[in-house]
């Protein structure tokens, strides 16, 4: 199998993750006993469309044919994961109190897949510099 497919099924399984954090993985927190919902609410899904375009990116990046397109990709690849660390971070966030599930357990989840994503799309960036 080729190193950018490899690559890409990461992504995509990333991406996947992604999109099951705040409602399977790592929920945010329910909704308040009126029934309204906290920001953190808005972030999780905020973070399952982010999930949802890094799936549709590494499906388009299996499908590249041009390297210096899938290169393109996976620089790209980094802004946004880093848009998606900044979501639960600093652009939506979560609940004010830090005891609060979405502060214990989805905000650390969304850190480690994006960082994971932004590192993966690294390896590729350099193994790929390395090699020409």
């Amino acid at each position: 199998m080729k190193k950018k497919h490899i690559f890409g099924i990461i992504f995509i399984i990333l991406g996947l993750l992604l999109m099951f954090i705040p409602e399977k993985i790592a929920p945010v927190c329910p909704p308040m006993e009126d029934g309204h919902f906290m920001k953190c609410h808005w972030m999780g899904h905020a973070v399952m469309g982010q999930g949802g375009l890094i799936v549709v990116t590494g499906i388009i990046f299996l499908l590249l044919k041009n390297e210096a397109m899938a290169l393109g990709m996976a620089i790209s690849n980094i802004g946004i994961g880093i848009l998606t660390i900044l979501l639960p971070l600093h652009l939506i966030g979560g609940c004010p109190m830090p005891t609060m599930p979405c502060n214990t357990h989805t905000k650390p989840a969304v850190y480690l897949i994006a960082g994971v994503y932004i590192i993966a799309n690294l390896i590729y960036i350099l193994k790929r510099k390395t090699h020409k």
